[in-house]
């Protein structure tokens, strides 16, 4: 099996180099030029555990950073990883990162491959954003098309084994999708999820991410509670968890980060208004504020020196 990945950051990188030592031959295309040095020399951008050395040893074997894909090849799949920002003023999603993506690959795609959508994106992206610019590309009707959804969910540090060993979910939007994406995951891990739909398996992500988020979140808020009544929060919530299966409250300190903080955005972008996407835009909301207060918290405790993610 072949396959093309596009963006080799973190969400790309280990995917590809988990892939190629499951037997998967595999082609990356990278536009930053410090990923690309890093990678001739058999190595990371990042400090992954064990990845350096599965670089080394599929480097030019199994795995391939090339400038672009040959259209002497057959490809199975093309995977995008590149990330879906917000536009600075309207907490909207910018596809131009995804759009460049597929047209990095449009010289080599003739609607035959399954294109597979990795990263963290607003419910509907895959089929409203992907599929008709794959459409567009092939000259096929959508109905011909093999797409996928199947989100990324590792924990930096330990991406390596959770790759293996965590539940990949994946969807299509036709049962030829769903099968070949079923084979490509297969090679890497026995344990797979299907979603019912495209937008399930978006959904999931976003709800994994911003779960974490809003946990994160009630942490501060409990600390910060506990403050006004002029008790140490962090003991309480310790005193809370402690032996107590129940609770497992998070200690205070940052929220969010470049992925958590948005994708709460990203889960309300397509989302008619209602009771559940205003909750859950409060408690972002909520939690930008926090953050500002438990920076001025800690602040206070250590004299100065720390500031807003």
């Amino acid at each position: 099996m072949r396959i093309g990945i596009i963006g080799l950051g973190y969400v790309g990188l280990t995917l590809a180099i988990v892939a190629a030592d499951s037997g998967v031959e595999v082609f990356g295309t990278e536009v930053n030029p410090e990923i690309k040095s890093c990678l001739k020399n058999n190595r990371a951008h990042f400090h992954e555990t064990g990845l350096n050395d599965l670089i080394a040893k599929h480097n030019g074997k199994n795995f391939f950073c090339v400038e672009k894909f040959s259209a002497d090849k057959k490809f199975d799949a093309f995977i995008l990883t590149v990330g879906t920002p917000l536009k600075k003023n309207s907490k909207t999603p910018n596809f131009d990162a995804i759009t460049a993506a597929v047209n990095s690959f449009a010289d080599v795609y003739d609607g035959s491959q399954l294109v597979i959508l990795r990263s963290t994106v607003s419910v509907g992206t895959t089929r409203k954003v992907v599929l008709p610019l794959l459409e567009k590309i092939s000259g096929k009707s959508q109905e011909n098309i093999f797409v996928a959804m199947c989100p990324e969910r590792t924990l930096e540090g330990v991406a390596i084994h959770e790759l293996k060993t965590l539940p990949q979910i994946i969807s299509g939007n036709n049962s030829h999708a769903i099968e070949i994406a079923r084979e490509l995951f297969s090679k890497i891990t026995n344990n797979i999820v299907q979603a019912e739909s495209l937008e399930e398996a978006e959904l999931a992500k976003l709800y994994c991410n911003t779960y974490r988020d809003m946990n994160f979140a009630i942490g501060n808020a409990f600390c910060l509670a506990a403050q006004s009544f002029g008790v140490d929060g962090a003991k309480v919530i310790a005193i809370s968890n402690k032996d107590y299966s129940r609770s497992k409250i998070a200690l205070p300190g940052f929220v969010a980060g470049p992925c958590l903080e948005k994708d709460a955005y990203l889960l309300t972008n397509n989302m008619p208004d209602c009771e559940s996407k205003n909750f859950i835009l409060t408690a972002r909301r909520i939690s930008d504020s926090l953050e500002d207060s438990v920076v001025r918290f800690v602040n206070q405790k250590l004299g100065g020196g720390v500031t807003n993610l």
